[in-house]
């Protein structure tokens, strides 16, 4: 059986990491992996990317998030809006995708709160927090169907396989297409995942982090490919 064709896409991100990478699958239905910010930018360059293999937003059937994060949900909701398409988010995670706006607002609050109990300098969090608000607040909730742990999503040609690696958030998932393992963000080629940074009420996260790794590990394939959620693909 063969793989339907993958696109990675670099799409530009204010915070430290500089960009997401998000998947364009050739499938059936045709399917985007992560979504990128909500900003202009990044919707720029993703519908310019789509656009140079001969799609737009309005082809895309359905998007599958690998986790809760704005920088990887932003633009769900814009695709979601002008192509009808379904969005797909592990159930831990599906709930704050439902509430985006809402729940960024208090996760900010929390880090103010955090860094001004740590003692940060007034100026640091403000430049922190402030970032976030301005980077954040775009964010729209988007309707979501759930995914479970051993799932499997017919692609045409091909299938996901649903894996679930929580600890860089409690619904965090890879997802695996033959040799192709999409990793979100709990495995990242140069940059270590934050760990309890998106949950900060959380308890037991790095425990549950590097079992998630241990799961990935077990993964592995002499071909296998990791399609990450920042930076380019790479063997594992």
């Amino acid at each position: 059986m063969s793989e339907p064709a993958v696109h990675p896409i670099s799409v530009p991100n204010p915070y430290f990491e500089g960009t997401n990478s998000v998947y364009f699958i050739e499938g059936e239905p045709l399917t985007l992996i992560d979504s990128g910010m909500c900003f202009d930018d990044a919707r720029d360059v993703l519908e310019q990317a789509l656009g140079e293999i001969g799609y737009r937003f309005e082809d895309i059937g359905r998007v599958i998030l690998t986790h809760k994060h704005v920088d990887h949900v932003g633009q769900a909701a814009e695709i979601q809006q002008r192509s009808g398409a379904k969005v797909y988010i592990h159930r831990d995670d599906r709930d704050e995708v439902q509430a985006m706006g809402e729940g960024h607002r208090e996760f900010v609050g929390d880090i103010r709160r955090l860094l001004v109990d740590w003692s940060t300098p007034p100026a640091d969090v403000e430049a922190l927090a402030g970032s976030m608000e301005r980077n954040g607040w775009k964010a729209r909730s988007v309707v979501a169907e759930e995914l479970n742990d051993g799932d499997v999503i017919p692609m045409g040609t091909a299938e996901l396989e649903v894996i679930h690696t929580p600890g860089h958030t409690p619904g965090c998932i890879c997802l695996r297409m033959g040799r192709h393992l999409f990793t979100g963000d709990t495995v990242l080629p140069d940059i270590s995942p934050n760990v309890g940074g998106g949950d900060l009420r959380g308890t037991g996260l790095l425990r549950t982090f590097f079992e998630s790794l241990e799961r990935v590990r077990d993964l592995q394939q002499d071909d296998t490919l990791a399609m990450p959620g920042h930076g380019p693909p790479f063997p594992e």
